[in-house]
């Protein structure tokens, strides 16, 4: 949590911690040693944690970005994945129709 070579690079007198990947109790000390009072939540389990921080005592918000967690991620792309599928099954089943209202006419 140290800022030692970020301060010497950038110049700046303070600064804050910002985590992206830790777990509960990583995130629960680096919270705890900020002192914050607010805490904004981006990503992961969102819900349990911003109501974890709520029953502690903090002003905790969720902040919804376009980044989720691992299993929103994964039901994306499968939801992606089948909306491909339909679409080109669909497509399929037009070319096909199409070729056989061509024969029918010869």
């Amino acid at each position: 949590m140290g800022m030692r070579g970020t301060r010497r690079r950038s110049a700046v007198d303070r600064g804050f911690v910002l985590s992206d990947h830790a777990d509960w109790d990583g995130l629960n000390q680096a919270i705890d040693a900020t002192g914050a009072t607010s805490v904004y939540v981006t990503h992961g389990y969102t819900d349990i944690f911003s109501k974890w921080l709520l029953d502690k005592g903090y002003d905790a918000h969720i902040v919804k970005t376009e980044y989720g967690s691992d299993q929103e991620e994964i039901l994306n792309a499968e939801a992606d994945d089948l909306k491909a599928s339909q679409e080109n099954a669909v497509s399929n089943m037009r070319e096909n129709i199409s070729a056989s209202e061509n024969e029918s006419m010869l």
